[in-house]
């Protein structure tokens, strides 16, 4: 059993470790009324996906989810199903590209790492450099 879980941190490490198998997802959502004038998007956060050979491990600030029901045929291309409250979901990466069913909304989309990047400085110009807490 010890050399079980040892086997599986191992495992999990080389797997954390390794930037050949990691891919990102940029999520954006829409301001308030007030801030829309800015730009109509506001940059949330980025979320990591460390592909393994079965499971796909996400993270978000520091909160991990691993994933096993999923089907990998690469970091680019693969898909993962999950239940939660509200109810099957399925997601993944198809040609590097981010998706997910069900959406959450119009209010939520996940973009490229450019236009992250682009809407991020839009915001950070407004705020004079100052992130507002």
């Amino acid at each position: 059993m010890r050399n079980l879980l040892i086997l599986y941190v191992s495992t999990l490490c080389i797997i954390a470790c390794s930037k050949d198998r990691i891919v990102y997802s940029y999520v954006v959502v829409k301001p308030t009324i007030e801030d829309s004038v800015i730009n109509e998007w506001r940059p949330v956060m980025r979320v990591t996906y460390r592909v393994g050979e079965n499971t796909v491990i996400s993270e978000v600030a520091s909160l991990v989810d691993e994933y096993e029901d999923c089907t990998i045929k690469n970091k680019n291309n693969w898909q993962c199903h999950y239940e939660d409250g509200r109810g099957k979901n399925i997601f993944g990466f198809n040609d590097g590209e981010y998706w997910q069913i069900p959406r959450w909304g119009d209010n939520v989309r996940h973009v490229s790492r450019w236009e992250f990047n682009v809407i991020r400085c839009k915001w950070f110009q407004n705020d004079g450099g100052m992130v507002k807490v």
